[in-house]
């Protein structure tokens, strides 16, 4: 059983790191397929996984679309794989994070039809060149209930049981199957702030349900240490050299989206969007 690994960068100190730690703690390390999109002018050395198992695109950090585009990217680099698993560039994996993960993920299709593993893992932090866990070592979940769609706002964070249905996939770690990314493909012209919430939203349309996993099985690392790791992307304020700022900071495609008024693959009824907005008491304010 074959696991997609989607992994995007952007100027990113911690991929190589990311990418060691998740192919060497794995149980099954055949059975992964790593799809890596790298921004950047450097990017490092992936040799140590089989060609066969890697799709390695690199592109010039001042070329890129942004995040959402680079993960449709990612997604579409290998046509035969049984499960997904997406993640951030910065992070790093307990032994036997494939094993685990799917077992997990067969306990939540005995409670769910079409679950969505999903949390906000648990922290690592650097300190003088070594990574150490902490200061917060428990998954949490987002949480939008009661909330609103603007700029700049974000979802709390909250504790929950392990399994219990949540309102919100966190790109950072997300794992299904096959079928999620069949039917909820990334969709490349959300800008930063509405990727998750869109994407939530479409998968919620199609029969998904958002799951926490409270287990730690690997671990984020936090904008609050970044600068003791080097540049790193902020998406919230684009790099001004960006060749394509204008399209990557585009406002108006996701209002349209939310509107009802995109069509196709990626687009969302004003039915699907009254239905997620009265559910969770959710105000998206009219575009």
């Amino acid at each position: 059983m074959t696991i997609l690994i989607s992994i995007i960068s952007y100027r990113e100190k911690e991929l190589l790191h990311t990418v060691r730690s998740f192919y060497e703690d794995a149980d099954n390390k055949e059975a992964l397929l790593f799809s890596i999109v790298s921004q950047d002018d450097k990017h490092p050395n992936l040799d140590f996984i089989d060609k066969k198992n890697i799709r390695y695109i690199k592109i010039d950090w001042q070329e890129t679309y942004g995040s959402s585009w680079a993960r449709s990217i990612a997604q579409r680099a290998f046509s035969q794989f049984d499960y997904y698993l997406q993640l951030d560039s910065h992070m790093f994996s307990e032994q036997g994070w494939d094993t685990k993960l799917i077992s997990v993920f067969n306990e939540a299709k005995l409670l769910y039809d079409k679950p969505v593993l999903t949390c906000y893992p648990a922290m690592y932090r650097i300190e003088n060149e070594k990574r150490i866990l902490g200061p917060v070592t428990t998954n949490q979940s987002s949480d939008i209930y009661g909330g609103k769609c603007e700029k700049g706002s974000w979802p709390t964070k909250v504790e929950r049981p392990h399994l219990s249905a949540c309102n919100y996939l966190q790109g950072a770690a997300l794992f299904s199957d096959r079928s999620f990314v069949d039917q909820v493909p990334y969709d490349p012209g959300v800008h930063f702030y509405h990727e998750e919430l869109i994407l939530t939203m479409r998968a919620e349309s199609k029969g998904f349900t958002a799951v926490h996993i409270s287990t730690p099985l690997f671990f984020h690392f936090y904008y609050q240490d970044r600068e003791k790791a080097g540049r790193i992307f902020s998406p919230l304020i684009p790099d001004e050299q960006h060749k394509n700022l204008d399209v990557i900071d585009d406002g108006d495609y996701p209002k349209r989206l939310l509107r009802g008024e995109v069509s196709g693959v990626y687009g969302l009824s004003i039915e699907e969007v009254k239905r997620f907005c009265d559910k969770y008491k959710y105000k998206i304010d009219k575009p």
